[in-house]
């Protein structure tokens, strides 16, 4: 889960005023280059509650009235883009390799920056999806550091198309085959978008229709400057439903304040079965970085799997259930730290996939479950985008209001492990040379710390990378 927060650049309080115009039936407002409507909303999965005939004028040039039920208890307002969200046929296969290949390489880049002694979880591709929706309302040197950092080698104008493109390849990992209700229990993939604006302030047309076009964003509109207590919650609630209460938290307290205007989410829930389902073991000794053994619960299973040892790691690859999706894990030699994984390069990741051959084997693993929070200002500032979170930030293609820059980057990623399968959930915001052949009868014990990653083998997007130093 990531969450984008967005504040003002000038450091003094602005005071904002709401201005509602209520629209009339079978009338459109001109000036607006897309219609917009309003809808009240205080149940985000189980439907909508009401259809408003509401307009603010300052960020909405037009409207479309559905229905009339403003009320002053109206807990906050949706505006949605009367455009479709854009199939994606016409993407060339070239380009979704280029933005795959790009997001890999973001990933890496992220994993080699983050601190590396402790449990890691997080997910990539949420936070370069989310920073896509960012990229699309900058410009000048904002939008060069930020396409240097998320390693886009497109036009700007088809990189969102790509993602989109990207994104719908990605949801097919969900299948719609006949068996798709069953299979909805043993592999699932979601991942939900929204934006979070002030009320009365104004975003550009342009701006929301990209996001509608190519994200399905939605953008709620709440009272940060007036209630931003009351937003907080709102918002939380909103990722906690999206990621089935697994993230009951994105937005920390203190985190936004009356100056906040923009919050951009992304969340990624994923929960798969594997192909072969484990045993459980009796607990076994693992044996951490100082030293020290613990005893933790182990599960194993005798299967053929793809297998190597390159790179002073032996790779092996777990498959899910009816999916193209499959976890890698990487257990360093003995000789070497988890911490090596820190020095690997996106080529030599690719290196490592690719080596990877079926071998008859028996794996025995610990269960593991834990959880990541992650404030990635600092980060993304090393890696080049530190333009994004000054004064001199560049979102005019956002809004031109108060220019905006990036206050905060938080992301959030939970983790489980066992004998079934997987769970990984993540939300994203932004507050503005190879060995000899191995026998049949191979046994690997990982009992050490160990790195993984959650994969799409079709297009080699990595959904989420992790370490275990202490799967306690």
């Amino acid at each position: 889960m990531n969450i984008f927060a967005f504040n003002p650049k000038a450091s003094h309080h602005v005071n904002y005023s709401t201005e509602q115009i209520f629209c009339v039936p079978d009338v459109e407002w001109s000036g607006a280059k897309s219609f917009w409507r309003t809808i009240c909303a205080d149940n985000f999965r189980a439907g909508l509650y009401g259809l408003v005939g509401i307009c603010l004028s300052s960020i909405l040039m037009g409207c479309q009235i559905l229905t009339s039920l403003a009320t002053p208890n109206n807990p906050h307002i949706i505006a949605q883009s009367t455009e479709q969200r854009r199939q994606v046929e016409s993407v060339e296969s070239t380009e979704l390799a280029i933005i795959s290949t790009s997001e890999k390489a973001f990933a890496i880049d992220l994993f080699r920056a983050l601190p590396s002694q402790d449990n890691l979880i997080y997910s990539p591709y949420s936070i370069y999806y989310g920073l896509g929706m960012i990229y699309a309302g900058a410009q000048g040197k904002t939008e060069t550091q930020m396409a240097e950092v998320l390693h886009f080698t497109i036009p700007a104008e088809r990189v969102h198309k790509a993602l989109n493109g990207l994104n719908f390849r990605l949801l097919t990992l969900n299948s719609d085959s006949e068996h798709q209700n069953s299979r909805e229990q043993r592999f699932r993939l979601s991942i939900n978008n929204s934006l979070w604006g002030q009320q009365g302030y104004s975003l550009q047309d342009a701006y929301l229709d990209t996001i509608a076009h190519h994200y399905s964003g939605v953008l709620h509109l709440v009272d940060f400057a007036g209630q931003s207590e009351h937003a907080r919650q709102i918002i939380n609630t909103w990722v906690s439903e999206q990621t089935i209460n697994r993230i009951p938290e994105i937005i920390p307290s203190n985190t936004i304040d009356s100056t906040t205007k923009l919050i951009v989410l992304n969340t990624v829930d994923f929960s798969a079965d594997w192909q072969f389902r484990f045993r459980a073991n009796e607990d076994d000794s693992f044996f951490l970085q100082d030293g020290d053994e613990i005893a933790v619960p182990f599960m194993s299973i005798v299967a053929r799997l793809p297998y190597t040892s390159i790179l002073g790691f032996q790779i092996v690859e777990l498959p899910y259930r009816d999916s193209e999706a499959s976890m890698v894990l990487w257990l360093p030699n003995k000789e070497h730290s988890v911490e090596l994984g820190s020095s690997l390069s996106t080529e030599q990741i690719e290196e490592g996939f690719q080596d990877l051959e079926p071998t008859h084997m028996k794996l025995t693993m610990p269960k593991f479950a834990y959880n990541s929070e992650l404030e990635l200002v600092e980060t993304l500032s090393i890696l080049g985008m530190n333009q994004a979170f000054s004064e001199q930030a560049n979102f005019n293609g956002i809004s031109r209001e108060n220019s905006l820059r990036l206050d905060d980057i938080l992301h959030k990623a939970t983790i489980v492990v066992d004998e079934i399968g997987t769970k990984a959930t993540a939300a994203t915001g932004a507050v503005m040379s190879p060995t000899s052949a191995v026998s049949s009868d191979f046994h690997l014990t990982i009992n050490r710390p160990f790195l993984f990653m959650i994969r799409d083998r079709m297009s080699g997007v990595i959904l989420f990378i992790g370490r275990v130093v202490d799967p306690r």
